[in-house]
């Protein structure tokens, strides 16, 4: 099934910011790209999780800033709420270094918050997913991965969920070979 990222996130962007695109915010035309990066790498059902791990992340910060606190940035934040960390895969990298880069774009455009650009996208994602209108917005009920999974690449492309590796069964000692 071939799904249409970006004519979705322009479309739910001509929702939240109107018509004509004149209006809308200059950071807007630019993060596209690196948000269908995200999609693309990761898939219509890995990427609403993403997007929604790098909400949480950026809320982090602006947490922090406001109340002056130290942290480590945004970076940090999305490898912790990702756990991309627990393993390093080309969809994740991919998808990791795009997120840096469209938050890097949207912090420097002060007509905009970045928030409202992944509400977009998590809109752009459920468009023809079979989700239903009352599960659309920020979809948070849906989107939430549950404990013990972590985004990671599966054979021929795309992702899969797995467990982490300590909550699976120890690997069984194997003899030598002869």
């Amino acid at each position: 099934m071939t799904h249409n990222f970006g004519l979705h996130f322009t479309q739910e962007l001509g929702n939240h910011f109107g018509s004509p695109t004149d209006s809308w915010p200059a950071s807007a035309e630019q993060v596209t790209p690196f948000f269908a990066i995200v999609v693309n790498a990761l898939g219509t059902d890995d990427a609403p999780r993403w997007f929604e791990a790098a909400r949480k992340a950026h809320q982090r910060v602006e947490t922090a800033e406001r109340d002056r606190a130290h942290h480590f940035g945004f970076a940090h934040h999305l490898d912790v709420e990702t756990e991309a960390y627990e393993e390093i895969t080309l969809p994740v990298v991919a998808a990791f270094e795009a997120t840096k880069g469209l938050y890097e774009i949207t912090r420097r455009d002060p007509s905009v918050d970045v928030d409202v650009f992944f509400d977009c996208a998590l809109r752009a994602c459920s468009r023809g997913s079979g989700w239903t209108d009352s599960t659309r917005g920020t979809c948070s009920g849906i989107l939430d991965r549950s404990p013990g999974t972590r985004f990671n690449a599966a054979p021929g492309g795309g992702t899969r969920r797995t467990l982490r590796e300590s909550d699976q069964e120890a690997p069984t000692a194997r003899p030598a070979p002869c």
